[in-house]
């Protein structure tokens, strides 16, 4: 759980979805998860999400659930602290 956007909303992991809420509890927008992707926030305000499994990174707007970006890492392998190693293609 994560308090995000300037602390309006909580960013929450469910399963294979992360659902941000308002304070008073309702869902204002959900942001599919695969298994074993991990996500980092940042940005002014606690406003930007990136999400990243082997080596695929994408970046979220959190004020608004729109992805951003879309990127590709060549030749990186990033290593989960949980035990999961992630695969180059």
């Amino acid at each position: 759980m994560n308090f995000v956007n300037e602390d309006t909303g909580i960013l929450v992991r469910a399963s294979e979805m992360l659902l941000c809420l308002s304070i008073q509890g309702d869902v204002n927008y959900t942001i599919p998860l695969v298994q074993h992707a991990l996500y980092a926030i940042g940005g002014v305000g606690k406003s930007a999400l990136c999400v990243y499994k082997d080596d695929w990174f994408q970046f979220y707007d959190l004020t608004t659930a729109e992805k951003t970006h879309l990127m590709k890492m060549e030749g990186v392998v990033l290593t989960d602290p949980r035990g999961y190693n992630g695969t180059v293609t």
